[in-house]
């Protein structure tokens, strides 16, 4: 199946890429995206997305399926078509 990823923010200019199609086995989970992005964009992406733990994904990225958050998190199936939005949250003062 393929689903579409668009980034913004930090997403997008560290890894120069405003959006991509990916192809992903059918069920795939977001989980599995996430693994997939890092196969392509190796230790760019990695870096935005992993916390200090290494265990969780950063608490700044906020991900979106078709505009909604994910009801189940990184294991959210995903669909045919399905619309992937990786951004981080902007806080200032």
């Amino acid at each position: 199946m393929q689903v579409y990823v668009r980034y913004f923010g930090v997403f997008r200019t560290q890894l120069n890429v405003k959006e991509e199609k990916i192809t992903l086995e059918e069920n795939a989970t977001l989980k599995r995206l996430l693994e997939e992005l890092v196969k392509i964009h190796g230790a760019s992406i990695r870096r935005i997305l992993e916390s200090d733990s290494k265990t969780n994904l950063d608490p700044s990225v906020v991900i979106t399926i078709n505009g909604s958050m994910p009801s189940q998190g990184l294991e959210t199936n995903l669909k045919e078509g399905d619309k992937i939005a990786f951004m981080t949250i902007i806080s200032g003062g």
